[in-house]
């Protein structure tokens, strides 16, 4: 596992695995499209692409939480 050296960078990819595993905890699984914080990811690089949940598990979480 290649490690970031930019600590800002780290930083964001820590906190979109941890939005990642809040939504296991909540009830949700992975999600099949890439770009989706719910999606799997081996590496850091994987962690790079997602930024937010797709409509799909947006509709799934507010289902769960409301």
């Amino acid at each position: 596992m290649v490690r970031p050296t930019n600590t800002a960078l780290y930083l964001e990819q820590a906190a979109k695995e941890a939005v990642h595993e809040i939504g296991h905890i909540i009830g949700s699984s992975h999600c099949p499209n890439p770009s989706c914080v719910m999606s799997f990811s081996n590496d850091f690089s994987a962690v790079d692409k997602r930024r937010q949940l797709c409509p799909e598990c947006t509709g799934l979480l507010a289902r769960l939480v409301f």
